[in-house]
């Protein structure tokens, strides 16, 4: 994620005594990082982006210093820094957090185009030490993509935009309601995103691409694909690889050029998502078809 160095928290925490466990910027707008920090004070300053913060590990020690009402840190607690939050922090103990960074133009856009809601209204609650089960088993999944399958982009797309959406459902400064979403889309234009992915098998597919191909925003298009279909457009990707990757192992085709011609990484990709699918190795469907 390109954010201005002078006013992101990443600089902020490098300069402080955090470590940078890992880090990913799924696009431009949109990043991820894992710390560890202790023994620290640290200051955020006028933030020009929104941030998700997640304790992973400790924190039990852990006190925003400008609101000591808000209590301490500990593992699967939130905080939500919206754009221009400031806040000044003392860590104690050990602690290890993750970190969801998304762009201000990213979250009005959503709130416009899902939920023809004005941008100039888009705002986000600065919140604090707070639980919540169903944002945490989004959270965790997205992370754990992010680090199992770096490179799937489209996976790592829909989770993010979905989370903002949530974000701005239940925490926003005006909570939007979820009977704003649109139906489904038609038939033409449903064929018409399984035929651009039957095409486009051996390329990295966006989630972006297939927006625009509908109309329509990313997170709209995600609820409306899997109105439309049953499941979510990654679904429906991976869904169609396996499917063309299975036909082409039964001619004959080597296992490395049917992962490649299919899209996947390399071969370990290809087998681990196969074996999800189907319920055992690439070689041994080919056996048990023999």
């Amino acid at each position: 994620m390109k954010l201005h160095a002078r006013d992101s928290v990443q600089t902020t925490l490098q300069r402080s005594n955090a470590q940078a466990e890992y880090a990913c910027e799924v696009n431009q707008h949109v990043g991820l990082a894992i710390w560890t920090n202790e023994h620290d004070r640290v200051s955020y300053q006028k933030l020009n982006h929104h941030t998700l913060s997640l304790y992973i590990e400790g924190g039990y020690s852990t006190r925003r210093l400008d609101l000591r009402r808000a209590g301490t840190g500990s593992p699967e607690k939130f905080c939500i820094f919206p754009a221009g939050h400031q806040s000044d922090w003392e860590v104690v103990d050990s602690q290890r957090f993750a970190h969801l960074y998304f762009s201000d133009a990213l979250l009005r856009r959503i709130a416009l185009e899902t939920f023809d809601v004005d941008p100039r209204h888009v705002e986000l609650t600065d919140s604090t030490f707070f639980h919540d089960a169903a944002l945490l088993q989004h959270c965790q999944t997205l992370f754990n993509q992010s680090r199992s399958e770096p490179s799937d982009h489209l996976a790592l797309q829909e989770k993010t935009v979905s989370i903002m959406a949530d974000l701005l459902i239940r925490y926003g400064v005006r909570p939007l309601s979820t009977q704003q979403y649109r139906s489904g889309l038609s038939p033409v234009i449903t064929n018409k995103i399984i035929d651009y992915i039957y095409a486009h098998i051996d390329t990295k597919i966006t989630l972006d691409e297939l927006a625009t191909l509908a109309g329509i925003s990313a997170f709209h298009f995600v609820r409306m694909f899997k109105i439309s279909t049953g499941e979510t457009p990654h679904q429906k990707v991976m869904d169609i690889r396996i499917k063309v990757a299975s036909d082409l192992l039964l001619q004959g085709r080597p296992q490395l050029e049917t992962a490649i011609a299919c899209g996947f990484v390399d071969q370990s990709h290809f087998s681990r998502t196969f074996k999800k699918h189907h319920g055992i190795t690439p070689k041994q469907f080919v056996h048990s078809s023999r």
